[in-house]
């Protein structure tokens, strides 16, 4: 019996079978109140119904455990859809809808891009306090974004890294060339 367990058990673990721990989205909705009770930092996932990239970003970096267990521990994670028609009230304004050519696209996934959204999938990071700080458009596999999220979430975005007294790109890469990645 005993046999029959632990082969069932190893069984599980290499097939995946148990159940892996899943990346805690959030509704928008929710957020003002979740930075209320505890500040975290927001990570902001932008895709469109129609978009395969962001499906895949879905099931190939979003679920990958590592970037599941830093996004959960360190992050407030929203999922928009930029072409959503309901309204988004959040810091006291009513983002709306707003058609565009043949389709259009939600005013807050463009003002969390600081309306630079260029295409899908985006992801944007907010801070603690509900201030915009970056966007990336670009499919990102786990490695590509494990250090990204680090960046953020360890407030090395504040730091002048390389001491040429202003904070900028070249301070980013030097992170990410001294960045010792989980994979």
């Amino acid at each position: 019996m005993k046999k029959i367990l632990i082969a069932s058990i190893l069984f599980g673990l290499i097939t995946g079978f148990y159940p892996r721990q899943k990346l805690n989205w959030i509704p928008i909705e929710q957020l003002e109140e979740k930075l209320a009770q505890e500040k975290r930092k927001v990570f902001f996932d932008i895709y469109t119904d129609w978009c395969g990239v962001c499906k895949r970003m879905d099931r190939n970096t979003f679920q990958n455990k590592t970037i599941v267990k830093h996004l959960n521990e360190n992050y407030y994670a929203v999922k928009i859809n930029a072409e959503q028609k309901e309204d988004i009230l959040f810091n006291g304004t009513n983002f709306k809808y707003v058609e565009k050519g043949r389709s259009g696209v939600h005013e807050f996934a463009l003002y969390i891009t600081n309306n630079n959204l260029l295409g899908y999938p985006s992801i944007a990071f907010m801070d603690e306090n509900k201030e915009r700080l970056t966007s990336i458009t670009a499919y990102l596999t786990p490695v590509d974004i494990e250090p990204i999220l680090h960046f953020f979430s360890e407030n090395k975005y504040k730091l002048d890294l390389n001491s040429d007294k202003k904070i900028d790109q070249s301070d980013y890469n030097l992170y990410i060339n001294e960045f010792k990645s989980s994979f």
